[in-house]
């Protein structure tokens, strides 16, 4: 978890007896829990190294702080109340994950099944395929409440693949929208969303956010040839045949992605190998295959 509520009010109840360096290993214990998602181990020792504590005042404070908080188990110390909101996270997006699998989070005021109307919005049928007919006597949907309900359901499959507790502000719901402006399908930026929430660099380059995938035109096609490239590799990855491989990325040049630049550098590389091979299959498709002339 990259987020977590924090109750003032019960830390300073629970925590009236604690020195301000006691106050510090407890906080950043905490934060160490959330974001591993683990207990805190039992050797002290890698605990007082991620927590830059050096003597031994400061190894009796981190004993302490973990006999009056925590639970000692044959693996770890456990927190209850940690254990708790991990557990009501995980719960909630799996409730996002299945609202994005329908297109969004539910209508608020669910119409009647009596009679259906077209509403001719091939992007609410991508995201959106499930959506309840209207009765005559309710307006027809406009397109803008269509497009929200589509772009609500792409958010979703942005907290389910980056597992962040994030919330639906209008800046990050008008990037979505302007992408869709783009003329971008709603997969498309799915799979944007997809691959900068997974992706290693991202993550460790704490660029892993929803603004970094779609707020720029010009960046996002970059990450989506990148985002087609990964996506294609995985689904053909063990086929044998190698007349429906894909062009083999691994044969050009080759960036250091553990840098801003050669990451940029490489996503570069990756458009100029991707447009190559779009225009190898459609010279392909309009002269044929050497094999095929004969």
């Amino acid at each position: 978890m990259h987020y977590y509520s924090f109750n003032i009010a019960d830390y300073k109840k629970d925590t009236a007896h604690l020195k301000p360096m006691e106050h510090y290993i407890y906080r950043s214990l905490i934060d160490l829990y959330y974001l591993n998602e683990t207990p805190i181990p039992l050797k002290t020792h890698s605990v007082m190294r991620w927590l830059s504590l050096e003597t031994h005042d400061h190894e009796k404070m981190l004993l302490d702080v973990l006999n009056d908080f925590f639970e000692e188990r044959e693996d770890g110390f456990y927190h209850r109340r940690i254990d708790d909101e991990i557990g009501k996270y995980h719960a909630n997006a799996e409730k996002n994950r299945e609202n994005g699998k329908k297109g969004g989070r539910p209508s608020k005021n669910k119409p009647k099944k009596t009679q259906s109307v077209s509403s001719g919005n091939q992007l609410e049928s991508e995201l959106n395929p499930n959506q309840e007919p209207i009765t005559n006597n309710q307006e027809p949907l406009t397109n803008k409440t269509e497009r929200e309900l589509l772009v609500e359901g792409l958010f979703d499959v942005w907290l389910e693949a980056s597992g962040q507790n994030i919330k639906p502000l209008e800046k990050r719901m008008s990037h979505i929208n302007a992408r869709l402006d783009d003329g971008f399908t709603a997969e498309q930026i799915a799979d944007v969303m997809t691959f900068v929430a997974t992706d290693k660099w991202h993550i460790d380059e704490g660029h892993n956010t929803i603004e970094i995938a779609i707020r720029s035109t010009e960046q996002f096609e970059k990450k989506l040839i990148k985002a087609t490239a990964v996506k294609n590799q995985s689904a053909n990855q063990g086929n044998t045949d190698a007349n429906n491989q894909p062009a083999n990325l691994g044969n050009q040049q080759q960036f250091d992605t553990s840098t801003t630049s050669g990451y940029a550098a490489q996503l570069d590389a990756d458009a100029d190998a991707y447009y190559a091979e779009q225009a190898a299959i459609a010279e392909q498709t309009a002269y044929g295959s050497p094999e095929s002339a004969f």
